[in-house]
Order: C-alpha cells, then sequence, then structure tokens
C-alpha cells in the first residue's frame, strides 16, 4: 500500500536524489578535468625535462673543451693559471647541471604513470581477446620510457601479465631495434624480432647470396641457446625486411634466385617467421633521394580492381617496380607468390621445424649446411645449398642418424639420397626424414 497524499515528501526525497546526482556529476566532471591536466602537464614536463638532458650535454662537452684549451694555453705560457681555474669551475658547474637533469628526467617518467593512476588502459586490448585474437605485435616497445629499458620492461611485464590473465597461451612480439644485449632485457616478457638477421647485410641476405650455411646455422643455435636460456618460452622470429626497411626484392632480385634462398633459410626454420607483406611478389621500395618511408609502405598489387592507394609522400618511379600483381602470379606456375606457397606448405607438413628441438649439423670443407629439429619423438633435417651449383655431402659426416627419406625438396633445382650422401642442385632446400 502506498499513500497519495504524503505531503510531497516523495517528490522532496526525489529532487534530492537528483540534487545529489548533479553535484556528483560535477564532481567527477571536475576530477576528469584535473586529471587531464594532471597528465598533460606531466607529459610537457617529462619532454621538458628530455630537452634538458640535451641542453645540459652541449653545455659539458663545450666546457670540457674549453677547459683543454686552458690548459693548452697555460702549457704554452700565453695563458693564466686563472684561466684554467675559471676553465674547471666551469666545467664542474656544467657537469652537475647534467646530472641534475638527468635525476629530472626520471622523477618526471614516473609522473604521468601517477597523474592517470593507472599505467594504461586494458579494455583496447582486451577488446580484441575477446573477439579471438591469437595476441599481439607491439611496435617501438623499447620507448614506452624513453632511455630507460629497465622501467620499459616493467610496463610490459605488468601490462602483457594482465592480458595473460584474461588469454593464458596470448602470443606477443615486440619490435625491440637495437643491440642483442638491450633485447635480451625484453625476452623475459616477451618475444623480439631479430634484426641481426635482417636487412641487406644481415645473415639472411649474406648466406642466401651464395654464404656459407654452416655459418648461418652455427648462429641460429647460439641465438637459439641464448633466447632459451633467458626464457625457455621464447621463440625464434625471423624476418628479412618490414616498414623500416628498404624492401628486400631491392637487393636480393628474384631473377638472381637469392630472394627464394633467402626465404628458405628463414622460413624453413624454427619460431614464427614474418613475412612482410609484398614480399611474396616481390615489391620493390626504397627511401632513396627523397628520404621517406612512405616508399617502403607502398600500396599492395593486389590486381583486382582494388582502390588502394600509396601513403602520402611517396613517390617511388613506377618504372622500378615490379610489373606484376598477385592476381598475375597466382596464374604462373613458377611464380614467386606460388614459391612461397609451396614453402610454407612444407613448413607446415613438417611441424618439427616450427617448434622442435634445434641442432645445428656441422658440415667442413663446404658451404652446404643445415640442422635438425626433433619433436614428439619426429625428427627432420633441413639442408640447403645456397650455391648455383650442385652439391654433393655426405650426411654420416656430420650426423649418425639413418636419414632416408627426402620428405620436400625447394628451389631452383631438384635432389637425391643415395646411402648417406645427399646431392643438392643449386640454389635449393631439401627436408630429409626417416622413413621404414
Amino acid at each position: 500500500n502506498w499513500d497519495i497524499f504524503d505531503n510531497n515528501v516523495t517528490e522532496a526525497q526525489v529532487q534530492a536524489a537528483k540534487a545529489s546526482m548533479r553535484r556528483a556529476e560535477q564532481v567527477l566532471y571536475q576530477t576528469q578535468e584535473s586529471i587531464q591536466l594532471d597528465v598533460r602537464t606531466a607529459y610537457l614536463n617529462l619532454l621538458a625535462a628530455e630537452k634538458n638532458i640535451h641542453k645540459t650535454k652541449v653545455a659539458v662537452d663545450q666546457a670540457q673543451e674549453d677547459y683543454k684549451i686552458a690548459q693548452v694555453r697555460y702549457s704554452a705560457g700565453v695563458g693564466t693559471n686563472l684561466d684554467v681555474m675559471d676553465a674547471e669551475d666551469k666545467l664542474i658547474q656544467t657537469q652537475t647541471n647534467y646530472i641534475t637533469a638527468l635525476y629530472d628526467s626520471n622523477t618526471s617518467k614516473a609522473a604521468p604513470d601517477q597523474a592517470m593512476g593507472l599505467k594504461v588502459d586494458l579494455d583496447v586490448a582486451k577488446y580484441y581477446l575477446d573477439l579471438g585474437v591469437d595476441g599481439f605485435r607491439f611496435d617501438a616497445a623499447k620507448y614506452i620510457y624513453y632511455g630507460d629499458h629497465a622501467a620499459s620492461v616493467d610496463f610490459w611485464e605488468w601490462y602483457i601479465g594482465e592480458l595473460k590473465k584474461v588469454k593464458p597461451d596470448l602470443y606477443t612480439v615486440s619490435e625491440v631495434w637495437d643491440s642483442e644485449g638491450i633485447t635480451n632485457q625484453y625476452l623475459t616478457c616477451t618475444n623480439c624480432f631479430n634484426f641481426t638477421t635482417s636487412q641487406v647485410n644481415g645473415l639472411i641476405a649474406e648466406t642466401a647470396k651464395q654464404g656459407n650455411v654452416n655459418n648461418w646455422t652455427a648462429y641460429m643455435q647460439k641465438y637459439l641457446d641464448r633466447i632459451h636460456g633467458i626464457n625457455e618460452q621464447a621463440m625464434s622470429v625471423l624476418f628479412v625486411s618490414n616498414h623500416d626497411m628498404d624492401r628486400a626484392a631491392g637487393y636480393l632480385t628474384a631473377a638472381s634466385g637469392f630472394m627464394k634462398m633467402a626465404a628458405n633459410l628463414y622460413l624453413l626454420s624454427p619460431g614464427s617467421p614474418f613475412i612482410y607483406y609484398g614480399e611474396e611478389i616481390g615489391l620493390r621500395g626504397s627511401r632513396g633521394g627523397s628520404n621517406t618511408d612512405a616508399n617502403r609502405r607502398l600500396a599492395m598489387l593486389w590486381g583486382d580492381g582494388d582502390s588502394v592507394s600509396d601513403p602520402a609522400g611517396a613517390d617511388y618511379g613506377a618504372d622500378k617496380q615490379t610489373p606484376y600483381s598477385v592476381q598475375d602470379l597466382y596464374r604462373i606456375g613458377n611464380s614467386l607468390y606460388n614459391y612461397y606457397k609451396r614453402l610454407l606448405m612444407i613448413r607446415h607438413a613438417n611441424p618439427e621445424i616450427a617448434c622442435g628441438q634445434y641442432t645445428a649439423l656441422d658440415f667442413q670443407g663446404t658451404k652446404v649446411g643445415g640442422f635438425l629439429c626433433e619433436a614428439n619423438g619426429s625428427i627432420v633435417a633441413v639442408l640447403h645449398n645456397t650455391s648455383q651449383s650442385d652439391r654433393t655431402v655426405d650426411l654420416s659426416a656430420a650426423t649418425d642418424l639413418p636419414f632416408n627419406q627426402i620428405a620436400a625438396v625447394i628451389g631452383v633445382g631438384s635432389a637425391s639420397l643415395e646411402g648417406t650422401q645427399l646431392t643438392l642442385e643449386g640454389q635449393t632446400s631439401a627436408v630429409l626424414r626417416i622413413g621404414e
């Protein structure tokens, strides 16, 4: 039961509740404004602190030079001891300013986090996990806290740890474009791209261009041992080029067979290799004289009438570009595109390559080389001949295992196995198994 005539008590309560809600909304608005101001202030202070580091470092360099000059002038008898003392005082002061700038920068790095009350919003990543994605590629991972790798690693350990609470088998790979000593620090929480083996001077390109495969496999053995020593779950993540590099087709070329051999080397390797879009059709692009990354990120040539265009600022000449689209190469049986398809099918048909225990084979007196990969009691051998001539190797010189079956061959030529004698034609790779 309820009384219609309650002397407007209910109405007063409703109005009071509405007033309380308006006050709460006002407090919320003011809080949001305050947080945004604090975050912006903290960010601007951080930028100023970083700028001051450069400014004070320049001053230190100049003071050091002035001090040296004062000492030389005094030694030559054209300067006074007072000049030397003044220069030394200025040097000490600039060094003190530089140390203070470093301290201010480090303390400023914590301010944005404190202002936000949370390192980063996880909702966006969780949204995509709910959609069913398996993981993420993180760009420029070392720049979360510029120049402070320990702080950046702490962030990623926290962030990825939170995401793994949603998806325990989350896959992540991060771009840490630096020396292996720096990359090692991030391997505790995420896979990292291997920049050492990429680009025109990387070990993949060097080996593909008639290099010694034994050097490649020896490096991979050491690399895998190192990353697994840091994190036993770490994956090798190989690639030839990416969006910040000149495209591989410009320095490997399809006509030479080097593109195919490079693909064999890194796609028939353990871990999780990455193909930069367009590599499979020989798409070209480089900074060139324009010095713009837009030329490295040109539109994919699908050939199906799509309206995709090159990014703003791109001026890579059409006369330099491959004349073939995906549609064109799909119809050509021995095209680079179809070669990549066959190569990936071989990788998938031999899963030991991706996830097996890696053991480099050591062949002496030849550039032919390879490795073993064992997983779940099954083992394969992968052999490469990067030269342009036929080569024969005695398998028993590198392994006691009785390989007697060629499971797959891919390359410019063919392969044959007679007893322990394996013959690979030029620029050709083979996968071997032990049959019954």
